[in-house]
């Protein structure tokens, strides 16, 4: 991960991440799921990509993700599912 290879803390990885995203030459349609995904990752300790996952649920309006992952219960607004149980 971000943190373990570049031996940085979390706020300085969102401090960078959140400005690179500020610039009007990073196109990307995706800006709000990032910036989203950014405060998952700093302020709720997740992981990048599943905060990544969870915004982009909550910003399909569903809030579903399907997973074993308990971890997703924390976050507001995503409803987690079991992929081994009943739809």
């Amino acid at each position: 991960m971000l943190s373990s290879f570049y031996k940085l803390r979390r706020t300085e990885i969102f401090d960078f991440l959140y400005k690179l995203l500020s610039y009007d030459e990073v196109d990307d349609a995706d800006k709000p799921a990032l910036h989203a995904a950014l405060l998952f990752y700093s302020d709720r300790n997740f992981d990048f990509v599943d905060a990544y996952l969870a915004a982009k649920a909550i910003g399909d309006g569903s809030g579903e993700i399907y997973t074993f992952d308990r971890d997703f219960d924390r976050l507001p607004g995503v409803k987690r599912r079991d992929p081994g149980g009943p739809r």
